[in-house]
C-alpha cells in the first residue's frame, strides 16, 4: 500500500480504480477525501477501488470548472509489464500494447526504417525501468473522445513507475526521446521543457555521436 499511495501523490488528482460520476465532495486540496482517493483541487470525486479498463459510462467526465492541466488526468489502474516493444511502447499483461503519451523515441521495429540512432538505448532504458514490473497507468482527458486509444488501437497513457516516477518524463529527462505533439495531452509544456534541458545538458541522443 505504501508504493501505491506514494504514485498517488505523484498523480496529484487521480483516483484509484473506477469513479463513480455524481458523487463529490468538497476536501483540501492535496489531501486523502476517504474511499481510495485524492483531491487535485478542492473536488473528491470518490470512486471503489479495483483496476478496470476505461468503459463508454466514463469517457466523458464532465470536467470541473476552469480545468488545470492536472485535473485532466483520469482514473488509475495498475498493470504489469510483460515486454517492451521500444522506448516508446509496452506491453501489458493481458497482452495490452500501450504508447507512453506525450514522448517519442527512435525506432527499431519499424519494417519500414532502419534502426534509428540511439533508439537501441532508448529500448534498453525502458527495458530496465519497467519489464517485468508492476506500473501505474493513468489516462488523460484530452485523449477520452477515442477511448484512450490511437490510431493503431495502443492505448495512450501515462506509466508511473514502483517508485512513483513518470516513465514518460524520464525518458525525456534522461534524453532518450523527445516531444511527440500528435496526441494532446496536459502535461505538454512540462513535457517540453524536460526535453529543452537535456538538449542543454547533451543527454543521451542529444549528446556528440
Amino acid at each position: 500500500m505504501g508504493k501505491l499511495w506514494l504514485i498517488m501523490v505523484v498523480v496529484v488528482g487521480v483516483m484509484v480504480g473506477v469513479p463513480t460520476l455524481g458523487n463529490a465532495k468538497n476536501c483540501k486540496k492535496g489531501q486523502p477525501c476517504g474511499n481510495s482517493c485524492i483531491s487535485w483541487d478542492k473536488t473528491c470525486r470518490v470512486g471503489s477501488s479495483g483496476a478496470s479498463t476505461p468503459s463508454p459510462s466514463h469517457r466523458n467526465l464532465p470536467a470541473v470548472s476552469d480545468p488545470t492541466p492536472t485535473e485532466r488526468i483520469l482514473e488509475v489502474q495498475q498493470r504489469r509489464c510483460i515486454r517492451v516493444k521500444d522506448g516508446d511502447t509496452i506491453v501489458l499483461d493481458g497482452g495490452e500494447t500501450v504508447r507512453l503519451i506525450g514522448i517519442n523515441t527512435p525506432e527499431t521495429k519499424d519494417p519500414r526504417k532502419p534502426v534509428e540512432y540511439f533508439g537501441k538505448e532508448a529500448s534498453a532504458f525502458t527495458k530496465r525501468m519497467a519489464e517485468g514490473k508492476t506500473v501505474t497507468l493513468a489516462f488523460d482527458q484530452a485523449n477520452a473522445a477515442t477511448g484512450f486509444k490511437d490510431k493503431y488501437q495502443r492505448t495512450l497513457a501515462y506509466v508511473f513507475l514502483e517508485d512513483g516516477r513518470l516513465l514518460n518524463a524520464e525518458i525525456l529527462r534522461q534524453g532518450y526521446g523527445q516531444v511527440e505533439s500528435r496526441f494532446p495531452f496536459a502535461k505538454r509544456e512540462e513535457f517540453r521543457g524536460l526535453e529543452r534541458k537535456a538538449r542543454e545538458q547533451q543527454r543521451g541522443l542529444w549528446g556528440k555521436p
